[in-house]
């Protein structure tokens, strides 16, 4: 079996086993939370303090150990291989239908959306759990996503609806300009032990890695780019390079 093909199931089980959970607190049939049912206007963030037997409140430590973990071993690894919504968007974007490519211009703009909402998040989070009450407008936000979970709920899932949508069209929308997550844990991929990089000699101008991944576009021939923060570390130009000129590298530092 060829690699892509392992990798893809992989992503497929992922998705089958963690997105229920995401999205309902379940792997059964019953909403006990996720995305649906969470009683917080941002769901996945006060575990401890939740009315709600919730799948994903018993497992979370454990999730973000494991996301810790492969972060350390080889960046976004979460993003790439095990985010549900991640490996959605990339599976609906398999669907044959005409592509849309982002200008570079707009492209470059609105990556900085999802370095403003991480920062929003946070700030709600520091408000929220108490740690500090004194972010101006926080409160005010906090207290006006609470009188309105029910919308919030809404509109979460209509969000993701959207992007799986937008999915079909031009790839990872959601991934590049707006996922906070994402953005808190793009630095692993700089410090990373196994990182990922290009041998330019042994590439065969397929094309199939700026077809796969939306940053090859703008590496400018520079291998080095495999290496950003942006990354998903998805591995598709990895498993479907026709020249085999991608390789993972250990960095051992000293």
């Amino acid at each position: 079996m060829k690699s892509k093909n392992i990798l893809l199931a992989i992503k497929v089980i992922l998705l089958l086993l963690v997105g229920p959970i995401i999205v309902i607190g379940s792997l059964g049939l019953t909403i006990k939370g996720g995305l649906w049912a969470c009683p917080f206007p941002l769901p996945f963030i006060m575990c401890n303090v939740c009315p709600v037997y919730c799948t994903f409140g018993q497992v979370r430590l454990w999730l973000f150990y494991g996301i810790l973990a492969t972060g350390l071993v080889m960046g976004r690894l979460f993003c790439g291989a095990g985010c549900p919504l991640g490996i959605a968007q990339e599976l609906v974007n398999k669907v044959p239908v005409p592509r849309f490519t982002m200008p570079r211009g707009p492209d470059q703009a609105f990556r900085y959306l999802k370095y403003v909402l991480a920062l929003l998040v946070v700030g709600l989070v520091v408000h929220a759990t108490g740690l500090w009450t004194g972010l101006p407008l926080m409160g005010r936000a906090w207290s006006f996503l609470t009188v309105h979970t029910d919308e919030m709920r809404v509109a979460r899932l209509l969000t993701a609806l959207i992007f799986l949508i937008i999915a079909l069209f031009m790839g990872r929308a959601w991934c590049k300009y707006l996922c906070p997550f994402g953005t808190w844990i793009s630095p692993f991929n700089r410090f990373s032990l196994v990182g990922l990089s290009r041998n330019p000699e042994q590439c065969v101008e397929c094309g199939v890695c700026e077809r796969k991944c939306s940053k090859a576009k703008d590496a400018g021939g520079s291998e080095d780019i495999w290496d950003s923060i942006e990354c998903l570390r998805c591995l598709q130009c990895y498993t479907e390079c026709r020249g085999k000129a991608f390789r993972f590298k250990i960095r051992l530092r000293g």
